[in-house]
């Protein structure tokens, strides 16, 4: 199968890159910003960029495969979108000491300061794109 070899090849140096971005240490310079305040500042830059829940005007009338695949396309959506918020809304209580950081939001803390999206998220909606803001 040389489809699959081709793309396990190219999973090698993305998982070799993460595992050297994981291991890298954070050392702060004198007037540079923690990785805590970068991640801060991004978290909720992303959260004023979250749009808000997508409400379906469900007609019992129609009932086509396309709209009931649309609908669940919605309800999709609007569970990452609670998922996003709620994970960012935690990351940042957490970082400011009003909660304590679980190993999943220290995924996402992790994740955020290296520019990734976090695993969490990709459950609904994989992607291999950076996060972007």
């Amino acid at each position: 199968y040389p489809l699959c070899a081709l793309a396990v090849s190219d999973e090698r140096p993305k998982d070799m890159l993460d595992t050297v971005l994981g291991l890298q240490a954070a050392v702060v310079t004198e007037g540079a910003k923690t990785p805590e305040e970068v991640v801060l500042e991004t978290s909720q830059a992303l959260l004023d960029q979250i749009p808000g829940k997508i409400v379906s005007k469900k007609s019992q009338e129609n009932d086509s495969p396309l709209t009931v695949v649309l609908l669940q396309e919605m309800d999709r959506y609007n569970q990452l979108l609670a998922l996003v918020s709620r994970s960012l809304q935690d990351l940042c209580k957490g970082i400011q000491g009003l909660m304590v950081i679980t190993t999943e939001l220290e995924a996402v803390f992790l994740a955020v300061y290296n520019g990734k999206v976090p695993v969490a998220w990709k459950a609904f909606y994989p992607s291999l794109k950076p996060l972007g803001w």
